[in-house]
């Protein structure tokens, strides 16, 4: 996972206030194949680590919602904001043969849907 976690920029003021919103965001990177097909990942947040289902077909750059894992509100302190995971989709660089395969026949099959 990439840390750092980062507050979204038109949260902050340019004087260095403090943020105006509970919203916290993190970049998860998972493989291609649970982006695809779809699958759970573990994800860690400020409280420790969370299951969460990631749907298939997610795209880089998708957002996922951790409701109440974010930052405690700053005007009521039993209140939590929420976490977006943003997913980073991760593609193998050494393939194996039957992998390369395996991904040269699915794509074969995607090029006869789209003819």
């Amino acid at each position: 996972m990439y840390f750092p976690m980062k507050k979204n920029a038109d949260c902050m003021t340019s004087l260095g206030m403090p943020p105006l919103t509970e919203v916290w965001e993190a970049i998860q990177s998972i493989p291609f194949t649970t982006a695809a097909l779809g699958g759970e990942i573990n994800v860690d947040t400020l409280y420790g680590t969370v299951r969460c289902k990631v749907p298939a077909g997610s795209q880089s750059g998708s957002k996922l919602r951790l409701k109440n894992k974010g930052i405690v509100s700053m005007k009521n302190p039993h209140s939590y904001g929420d976490e977006y995971v943003i997913l980073q989709i991760d593609v193998p660089k050494n393939l194996s043969e039957r992998e390369k395969a395996l991904l040269k026949e699915l794509q074969e099959i995607r090029n006869k849907k789209t003819a």
